[in-house]
């Protein structure tokens, strides 16, 4: 696993409540909460529109480039020197459970900012030493592609 993607990677440990979610989901509006538990929320504001009105379901394998940063601004994860788009099986948690939840609530093409809490990322104990403790982070996400598992 590469530096990258460790850092989205699962956190260890973090509870990964379910999210039932349907395959026909409004548009998101800009700022909108996404999800919310114990008083901690995603939030995601739409950069650019996506393609049609499909949405990833879990199973799927989702194609995202992404940047990832701390709300001080320092950069903790990116794809932009990757030759091809990080792809996961959505509901696996090969990622963070703030990009999971963020990725099923897009349409490919659509550009996000997502802001994900620490319950819904690394937690009280961080990723350290690149990610303290109790952190915030802020992800662009581009969702690339969807590869369904069945054949449609």
């Amino acid at each position: 696993m590469t530096e990258e993607s460790a850092s989205i990677g699962s956190a260890n440990g973090n509870d990964r409540g379910s999210n039932s979610h349907n395959n026909s989901r409004p548009e998101i509006a800009d700022d909108d909460l996404i999800a919310n538990k114990q008083g901690a929320g995603i939030l995601m504001r739409t950069l650019e529109k996506g393609h049609g009105s499909r949405f990833p379901k879990k199973g799927e394998h989702c194609q995202i480039r992404f940047e990832g940063r701390l709300e001080n601004g320092t950069v903790i994860a990116s794809s932009k020197h990757q030759k091809s788009a990080l792809q996961f099986e959505l509901g696996k948690q090969h990622v963070l459970e703030g990009l999971e939840v963020a990725v099923e609530h897009m349409c490919v093409g659509q550009k996000v900012e997502v802001t994900i809490p620490p319950l819904y990322a690394y937690g009280h104990q961080g990723f350290p030493p690149k990610i303290p403790p109790r952190s915030t982070l802020i992800f662009v996400l581009e969702l690339v592609d969807v590869i369904s598992s069945d054949k449609e």
